[in-house]
């Protein structure tokens, strides 16, 4: 059993007594809050705050403290309070393990689709932080054109069809028969009419 000293920088109660700063102690490494500690000679059964149980310094216990995502450091002492990845000084929300930023600039939130909310694995996926119809890296809230047939979703008659968009030179054939914007190869023209 290793045996750690320490002084106190305040003062604790141990079984009612105070003890007061400058006083020294030693506990065993496998002791914790509640834990057996041998105070000048005697040993006593104290609630104690030592070295790592408290580690922004503030008095309290972190096992008393918020540790939202529960990877036993406190939000005081955590740089990513929701464990996605992302500083929580660049996190959007730093309690939210869903909302984080939008690095690609597609208006799909990089953590929108996540791996494991607060769980030890990155919630930041630039590239799958939404439906990305077309596959092409840009989700489809932020995708002007869901489909990729060359015209852009607000004048396409179905946004997630490659094969209907519209009828632009109003031959009565759509002009994305081909997959791909092109009136001018929108389907057989038998009479020759354009």
């Amino acid at each position: 059993m290793n045996t750690h000293s320490c002084t106190i920088a305040g003062f604790v109660l141990a079984g009612g007594a105070a003890l007061w700063a400058g006083a020294e102690i030693s506990h065993s490494q496998e002791s914790r809050l509640g834990g057996v500690v041998s105070i000048a000679n005697t040993t006593t059964a104290l609630f104690l705050t030592r070295f790592g149980d408290d580690c922004n310094s503030n008095g309290i216990p972190d096992s008393q403290e918020l540790d939202t995502d529960g990877d036993g450091l406190i939000d005081d002492c955590d740089f990513d309070d929701d464990n996605d990845g992302v500083n929580d000084t660049l996190d959007l929300d730093p309690l939210d393990p869903t909302v984080c930023g939008d690095l690609d600039g597609d208006t799909c939130d990089d953590c929108s689709i996540g791996s494991d909310g607060f769980g030890p694995q990155s919630d930041v996926m630039p590239f799958n932080d939404g439906p990305d119809f077309d596959n092409d890296g840009i989700c489809d809230a932020g995708d002007l054109d869901d489909d990729n047939d060359g015209v852009a979703d607000v004048s396409d008659l179905d946004p997630f069809n490659p094969n209907v968009c519209i009828d632009l030179d109003e031959d009565s054939c759509d002009d994305c028969t081909s997959g791909r914007f092109d009136p001018t190869n929108d389907g057989p023209d038998n009479d020759g009419d354009g």
